[in-house]
């Protein structure tokens, strides 16, 4: 075996090659393998099914959600024989601060309430305390192991309050191993036992129907037959739920299915497509690394051909060159793997960023298996095929020169790099342009010039105060106090008539914001009149609707004009009933990825507010700093934060931003390897024909000619593997617009601009690199012949 990292075996071009191949390549096959192991903390998955609530009225096509009320877990458990055991959780508080009972503030990414059996089917370790017990008893909690280190370890028997209940003290009773990154529970820094409800909101733990606000899981026999069960949970509501109540209310029919949890994660449509991708890209970079390995091997067979053939003169078996070729591929394999550990550690924070998870993770346990089986598929490919390659050269070549030129082989390998490159451009441009028409897609509201302070830590007047100090500045125009964000998921309540039972339907329910909404989020009065002010802390019976709503209403109960009419909505209930006193135009709630379907309802005060509005005259860094500094100096404790609304707008759509940056990145590194290959195919090129083209600029051939002679023999193999790169690359970009509910139109011209954009790449290369040869005096190059 000759020294693999010798001048002129290409070995820096081969690490090279490999390490970008290795690190995008394997970095993406990572990622995809644990979305494929996705809550493997739920043990037993097969058996393991989560509770989803359905529910029908009359004319209206059945609706299926993904949490239930929450009496329904603990019922099956009691009535089905075939339940072993269920569990139950809700989310109550996120991404806020706690007091310690000794005065420190801690962040914390996710609060929930859990039932005692909770760890039964979601398994992690307990570190402290005794799971059950804690579960069970009111105003105790277990917190994450994450959550313990930043508190200081020791903090189990002390008590604390969130920012946004600071009356109402839990006690840490218990210390949980946290759950792997890939998994639901990821951000699960508090388990508030479940009969710690009531302290923090209303308890429906006991409800069969109504406050359907809990993920609800069941665990069955191994033996059950599926049929039987879903037989037996239909009676079993069928003779437990208030039918009569429920027709009243407009119900033709409510149940509750069993959804299996296995292979739930990639059946969602977004992160199956979103794999499907980063594993095209992944199998893309890895197999250009390959082929441009191969290729330099190929390349150096001129300086190695005499000394193959002299050693198979004396007797060396094929198998000889086999292990010597593997075993080069070996070497540059693991100085690639280095290479790659060391880009890894220094771009740790950027991978975690791109991908959503640590470089530890990605690399961990769950995804070893598959990355060595790669590696090993990547060895066997740099070596094997050079092997036999080698081992095909004739004995001949010991006594003359080597005079192939291997030129097919070599044309072959830049065509699949060619189809491949333009197959990832393809894909970028497509998500590039999707992510570009989200961001900047009319929603029926203006926000480019809107900020906001979540007030969550502030209480009573607070609020209300610290809205009107802000809107007295004089780069502020308006502001406006609000129960949620346009961009948020909103809570649901049904409405209806005063006097009449029945729910007319389900409406998206933003409950109160302040006078002055319309104007600072640019929402437009249709009919009717905006909220007029409530001047201290409180609120009026009034509300805003949107035209669906008056659609809607029009369509179920045939009134034609809803402003002045009086409806109730269900979380209200009939002694509040709200009278309508305008209607906006249409606007989007959610995002483009999450659309709010049903119509939207707004009351009037600034009660329970959790946000400040604000809308700037600009929005520039030296206006945000005033508002920050007011904040600050009248709240010093509370830890407020002036945010754009742009930038929250833009983490709606955070998924498909890293997606377009992977395939960025899988694109840019591909075309770089292309380039690699294709500027070492034109330098062997260049150096095997200086004979021919310096006899033909003797005899007449201009500077052009010879260039356009290069250009015309990579053109032939370039333009149909291009036109090939377009076509897969329109598959994908369909595949992948098949997540969007809203999407942009697959244009041909963009598809061309791609194909003429590597056509340029591949044409300004061919031109650097015979520029030289082009210029030099044909007689240099005779003289050596």
């Amino acid at each position: 075996m000759v020294n693999p990292f010798a001048k002129g075996q290409g070995a820096f071009i081969k690490i090279t090659s490999l390490t970008v191949g290795l690190t995008v390549g394997l970095v993406l096959l990572a990622k995809v393998q644990l979305e494929r192991n996705y809550d493997r903390c739920i043990v037993d998955k097969e058996h393991v099914y989560e509770l989803q609530e359905t529910m029908q009225r009359a004319g209206e096509e059945l609706q299926q959600h993904s949490a239930t009320s929450g009496g329904i877990a603990p019922v099956l458990t009691q009535e089905i024989p075939e339940v072993v055991t269920a569990t139950r959780y809700t989310a109550q508080f996120g991404e806020e601060k706690l007091t310690l009972e000794d005065g420190s503030r801690h962040y914390f990414e996710e609060a929930v309430f859990a039932d005692s059996c909770f760890f039964d089917i979601f398994v992690t370790r307990t570190l402290v305390g005794e799971a059950k017990q804690i579960l069970s008893t009111a105003g105790q909690c277990m917190i994450s192991r994450r959550l313990s280190e930043k508190m200081g370890g020791e903090v189990v028997g002390q008590t604390f309050c969130f920012a946004s209940a600071p009356q109402k003290p839990m006690t840490i009773c218990g210390i949980y191993e946290d759950y792997p990154e890939n998994s639901t529970f990821a951000r699960f820094d508090i388990l508030m036992s479940m009969p710690s409800v009531g302290t923090y909101a209303w308890d429906g733990t006991e409800n069969l129907i109504g406050n359907d606000r809990y993920h609800s899981y069941v665990r069955l026999r191994p033996d059950a037959d599926m049929e039987k069960v879903r037989s037996e949970v239909k009676q079993l509501l069928q003779r437990i739920l208030p039918w009569e109540d429920l027709k009243q209310s407009g119900y033709t029919d409510v149940g509750c299915v069993l959804v299996s949890v296995e292979g739930s994660r990639m059946k969602d449509p977004t992160v199956r497509t979103t794999c499907i991708i980063l594993a095209v890209v992944a199998l893309v970079m890895l197999f250009t690394a390959v082929m441009n390995y191969i290729l330099v091997v190929i390349s150096s067979l001129v300086g190695r051909a005499r000394q193959v053939a002299v050693r198979k003169v004396l007797g060396a078996p094929n198998r000889e060159f086999f292990l010597g070729s593997i075993g080069e591929a070996a070497l540059h394999l693991l100085a690639a793997l280095a290479l790659m550990s060391l880009l890894l550690y220094v771009g740790q924070d950027l991978t975690s960023d791109l991908l959503g998870v640590s470089v530890t993770t990605l690399f961990s346990r769950q995804t070893f298996t598959v990355l060595l089986a790669v590696c090993l598929i990547v060895l066997l490919s740099c070596g094997i095929l050079p092997g036999f390659i080698l081992s095909r050269i004739p004995l001949a070549y010991a006594y003359r020169l080597y005079s192939e030129s291997k030129r097919m082989w070599k044309l072959s390998l830049l065509a699949f790099q060619f189809v491949l490159s333009t197959m990832l451009l393809c894909v970028l441009t497509t998500i590039y342009r999707q992510y570009h028409y989200m961001l900047n897609t009319d929603m029926g509201y203006q926000y480019d010039e809107v900020a906001y302070v979540n007030v969550s830590a502030l209480h009573g007047d607070s609020i209300y105060s610290l809205a009107r100090e802000i809107e007295n500045l004089p780069c502020v125009e308006k502001t406006a106090a609000a129960y949620s964000l346009f961009c948020e998921r909103q809570s649901g309540d049904n409405v209806l008539v005063p006097g009449n039972p029945q729910e007319l339907f389900n409406c998206a329910n933003m409950f109160f914001a302040e006078g002055g909404l319309v104007e600072t989020m640019g929402l437009q009065i249709v009919r009717g009149r905006d909220f007029e002010r409530v001047n201290h802390k409180g609120w009026q019976q009034e509300m805003l609707v949107d035209e669906h709503f008056a659609r809607k209403m029009k369509e179920v109960a045939g009134i034609d004009d809803v402003i002045g009419q009086q409806f109730v909505n269900s979380s209200l209930g009939n002694q509040y009933p709200l009278t309508v006193v305008g209607v906006v135009k249409d606007f989007t709630l959610g995002s483009l990825v999450s659309r709010e379907e049903r119509p939207i309802m707004i009351t009037n005060g600034n009660v329970f507010t959790h946000y400040i509005m604000l809308k700037l005259q600009r929005i520039t860094p030296e206006n945000l700093t005033t508002v920050q500094q007011l904040c600050n100096r009248l709240y010093p404790d509370a830890e407020l934060n002036v945010k754009l609304y742009s930038n929250e707008m833009a983490d709606q759509y955070q998924e498909t931003q890293r997606t377009r940056d992977l395939v960025m990145i899988g694109c840019i590194a591909s075309l770089l390897i292309t380039l690699i290959g294709l500027i070492g195919y034109v330098r062997d090129e260049v150096q095997r024909r200086s004979r021919e083209l310096a006899i033909r600029k003797v005899v007449g051939a201009t500077e052009g000619e010879v260039q356009l002679l290069f250009a015309r023999s990579i053109a032939v193999i370039a333009l149909p593997s291009i036109a090939l790169g377009i076509i897969l690359g329109w598959y994908l970009s369909t595949l992948l617009m098949q997540q969007f509910a809203y999407k942009v139109p697959l244009l041909w011209s963009v598809f061309a601009a791609d194909a003429l954009a590597v056509i340029l790449i591949i044409a300004t290369v061919v031109f650097i690199q015979t520029r030289r040869v082009a210029n030099d005096n044909p007689v240099e190059y005779l003289k050596k012949e």
